[in-house]
């Protein structure tokens, strides 16, 4: 049962490249790769119809539409197959990734909606603390039930996800159309509305970018407070106001390792203070 992996891209010209590579080196357990240009202006869709060519599956459409919301449901909508993938442009899937996900969605129940991969931040510092911390989160967010591949959770995350065809269908018409959203916690949420389980799969394992943690405290600030209106958006109000505890923890983490993660460079591996006189970067999504 091959899958599809759709991929939203905004100005991703210097990643866009090894994310297809590593996922073409999955073979053909992934049918297609559906590539979202959310109105590039670099490079991004050039760089794709290139590789196109040698490697039909992979295809290109467009959403003019900004944010990765609405490029994400037009690439779920595009893609033919029965599993969906999601992984964001500068995602690096690991070997075996796409045969976890088609092991998982062949074994498993129909009741099993959605699946999540663990991941750490390829170009950050204190990966093991990263690590130890996204551990943590699993545990909170279990759901009861576990076996060796997999284990039952409450939430999903855009960056490194799988989704049934079926169950997208079922909650296409109940996720928001809201900008100032996390879509991945809404897509949960939705889904737990329709009686669907998720799961995180043990061998799903790919790393991601923390550049969101090098971002201006303004832009920071701006996108966590996402989170209640996420659950505001639904009326899970008490929800809502519960989340701000989370907001602030991730607000606490970011100003405590705003220096090293702002000195760290990734290509050395180590720190360079030269770095913090650079401009900040800023981080374009969810919405722009």
């Amino acid at each position: 049962m091959p899958i599809s992996v759709v991929v939203p891209a905004y100005n991703e010209e210097d990643v866009i490249g090894r994310c297809l590579k590593d996922l073409l080196g999955q073979g053909d357990v992934i049918g297609e790769i559906v590539v979202v240009d959310n109105a590039s202006t670099d490079r991004t869709a050039q760089i794709v119809t290139q590789i196109s060519t040698d490697h039909p599956k992979v295809v290109i459409v467009r959403e003019e539409r900004p944010g990765v919301l609405p490029a994400r449901n037009t690439g779920f909508d595009s893609a033919t197959l029965d599993v969906v993938a999601r992984i964001d442009a500068d995602t690096l899937v690991e070997p075996g990734w796409a045969q976890a996900v088609e092991d998982f969605f062949t074994n498993t129940g129909e009741e099993f909606g959605a699946v999540v991969g663990p991941f750490y931040q390829h170009d950050m510092p204190f990966r093991r603390l990263s690590e130890a911390m996204q551990r943590a989160i699993v545990r909170f967010s279990s759901d009861g039930g576990q076996t060796e591949t997999y284990r039952v959770i409450k939430n999903i995350a855009g960056g490194n996800m799988a989704i049934r065809r079926n169950a997208w269908s079922a909650v296409r018409d109940l996720v928001t159309t809201r900008n100032d959203v996390y879509e991945d916690v809404d897509l949960s949420l939705a889904l737990t509305e329709a009686g669907q389980k998720m799961a995180i799969v043990h061998e799903m394992k790919a790393s991601v970018s923390g550049r969101r943690m090098k971002t201006g405290f303004r832009s920071y600030w701006r996108y966590t407070a996402h989170l209640p209106a996420t659950f505001a958006a639904r009326g899970l109000h008490s929800q809502a106001r519960l989340s701000w505890v989370s907001v602030w923890i991730a607000r606490l983490f970011y100003i405590v390792f705003y220096v090293p993660n702002r000195a760290f460079d990734p290509h050395t591996r180590k720190w360079n203070l030269k770095l913090l006189l650079s401009g900040t970067e800023e981080r374009v999504g969810p919405n722009r």
